[in-house]
């Protein structure tokens, strides 16, 4: 509702007294922690079939080589001329060469990566 109404913050009110406001930014502060963006983190772009197996084997992949993942989102991307579904994740390692390189090795493509 905020983004439908244009609406850039929010009073915050206990009973009938302002104690408050929230901010777009504190808004946006709240989602970036959520997401886990901040701290050493990798991202990975992979497409993957519509299935729940193929986020299982992705988590595994990550799990045995790179350890936690911070955070995971999906979208849609155009892959060889047909719209796919992407996994987005969030690594936590500076490093996530060995990780893609078992991912592609399992049959997934990686659109990028990057630390």
């Amino acid at each position: 509702m905020l983004l439908t109404h244009k609406i850039g913050s929010l009073p915050v009110v206990d009973g009938e007294v302002l104690v408050g406001i929230i901010t777009e930014t504190d808004v946006l502060e709240a989602l970036v922690e959520a997401m886990g963006i901040r701290g050493s983190c990798s991202r990975v772009e992979i497409v993957v079939e519509d299935t729940p197996a193929a986020l299982y084997a992705i988590g595994d992949i990550v799990r045995e080589r790179a350890g936690d993942i911070a955070s995971i989102m999906t979208a849609r991307a155009t892959y060889r001329g047909e719209e796919r579904k992407v996994l987005i994740v969030r690594i936590e390692t500076d490093d996530p060469e060995e990780t893609v390189k078992a991912i592609e090795k399992a049959g997934y493509p990686v659109l990028s990566a990057a630390v």
